[in-house]
Parts: structure tokens; C-alpha cells; sequence
């Protein structure tokens, strides 16, 4: 009890381990003047935020003049507007029209990088696991430098492999830089 469900239109991209962006949430025109509290009205005020769903029994009624509130479809991936302009707007005359103030009652979270609702891509699991694979991953590199004063990175598990079978065969690292060191060289030098 208390889940909420919804059924949406089947299309070919649909991904059953991802829940979709769009959700209805309530929006409040506050100090929305009485005379525009009809759905025709209202409809087309926020038509630009959503797809307009129902007015809550207030609105409805007429009883609260205060505020208007509608229950809105919205994309929770698109950014949500905190105003908008009301009134007619011609080329030859002057705006008639306000700013109409919005705000949004239960908007529900929605993760932008695992895309499932019920917590923000600040709270995401999945992108902390990915992180803190990547900085493991970042830990097993180690920056030295090379005989020449280069900076080298290398694996420690791997290049250390590497370096072993290179220097049994006679290889150093100062041949990638147009200096050739044997082993016989090296075991002339003092």
C-alpha cells in the first residue's frame, strides 16, 4: 500500500530496468488573479511546464483565492521554470500581461546516471561503486621518474613483470629514449 503506479504508452526503446523521467507532480500559482481559476485558464499557463493532468478540489470549487493548484506531467531531465509570463504579447502594442510565480509540491527524486526514481545522482550508489572502482584503479599507479628525469607511469603489478623480463634480456628503459644499455655495459661500468 501507499506505491504509486502509472501506465505509460509501450514504445521501442522502452528499457524495463529503467523507470521513465516523466511523473505528476502538483504545481501552485500562487496569488493567480480569481477570475483566471477555470481549467481553460490554468491549462494553458502551464501547458509550457507539462502536460496539465486535473485542479485539485480547491481550485476546483473556487474555494481558495489565494493560490490555484493543478496537477501537472513533467520531465524530471528538463529544468523546471519558477515564472512565466501571462498576457498577450503583439508586435504593434504594449505587454499586457504579469509574471506568474510557480512552485512545485512533490516532485519525486530521479537519477540522471542509474535512471530510477527515488534518490538524486548526488545519493547514487551505482556512481559511487563506479568511483570508487576508478580510484582504486588510480592507486595502483605510481609516478617516478626515469634515469633521464622523465615522469614514467607505470602499474605496479604489471610493469614490474614487464621491467623483469626486459632487463633479463638486456632492455632498459633508457632505450625508449634513444639510449641503448646492455647488460655487458652495464656490468663494465665501475
Amino acid at each position: 500500500m501507499g506505491q504509486q503506479m502509472w501506465l505509460q504508452k509501450w514504445s521501442p526503446d522502452f528499457k524495463p530496468e529503467e523507470d521513465i523521467p516523466i511523473a505528476p507532480v502538483w504545481v501552485l500559482l500562487p496569488k493567480l488573479p480569481y477570475h483566471l481559476h477555470y481549467w481553460h485558464y490554468i491549462k494553458q499557463i502551464v501547458q509550457s511546464i507539462g502536460t496539465p493532468l486535473e485542479l485539485d478540489s480547491a481550485t476546483k470549487g473556487r474555494t481558495r483565492p489565494s493560490m490555484a493548484k493543478i496537477r501537472v506531467e513533467i520531465d524530471l531531465l528538463k529544468p523546471l521554470p519558477d515564472a512565466i509570463y501571462v498576457g498577450l504579447i503583439h508586435e504593434n502594442s504594449p505587454q499586457t500581461g504579469f509574471m506568474q510565480k510557480i512552485e512545485y509540491e512533490g516532485i519525486p527524486k530521479y537519477c540522471k546516471h542509474c535512471k530510477k526514481l527515488g534518490h538524486r545522482m548526488i545519493e547514487c550508489r551505482t556512481l559511487e561503486r563506479k568511483k570508487a572502482a576508478v580510484g582504486e584503479a588510480k592507486k595502483d599507479r605510481v609516478t617516478e621518474k626515469d634515469e633521464n628525469g622523465y615522469k614514467k607511469e607505470e602499474q605496479t603489478k604489471d610493469s614490474e613483470q614487464i621491467n623483469e623480463n626486459t632487463e633479463s634480456q638486456g632492455i632498459t628503459m633508457g632505450e625508449r629514449f634513444g639510449k641503448r644499455k646492455t647488460k655487458e655495459k652495464e656490468e663494465k661500468a665501475p
